[in-house]
């Protein structure tokens, strides 16, 4: 991302107001299946969402069809398991997500492909 020049911003524990805010003012927010990602979708805020053991479908976004169109499922078949496996070679389904996955969704929703978003 450094690369592309994008400004990056981590904010600290804020309360929900304070959080609301900042997001209504991201130009994008890249989250997993969190209240962020809900609050987001929310604001009308774009983003990307990112879903592995919970399906997006069941679980959102649900209000912006741009947000909705901008999930990224990644396959996984142990539906909503917190552990993938005792053995310590069990595969984790969320190693499958590809920075590439995110950086093409990334470039689409802020006009710079032409990928339909």
């Amino acid at each position: 991302i450094q690369a592309n020049n994008y400004p990056m911003h981590c904010a600290p524990a804020w309360d929900l107001i304070t959080t609301a805010a900042l997001v209504a003012q991201a130009s994008i927010v890249i989250a997993p299946d969190t209240g962020l990602l809900h609050l987001a979708d929310f604001l009308n805020t774009p983003t990307i969402g990112i879903f592995g053991p919970t399906l997006a479908e069941r679980h959102g976004p649900f209000l912006s069809k741009t947000n909705i169109n901008n999930t990224i499922q990644v396959s996984c078949p142990h539906r909503y398991a917190k552990i993938h496996g005792a053995s310590a070679d069990a595969h984790n389904c969320m190693f499958d997500l590809e920075a590439a996955m995110v950086v093409d969704k990334i470039h689409a929703l802020l006009g710079q492909s032409k990928e339909p978003v």
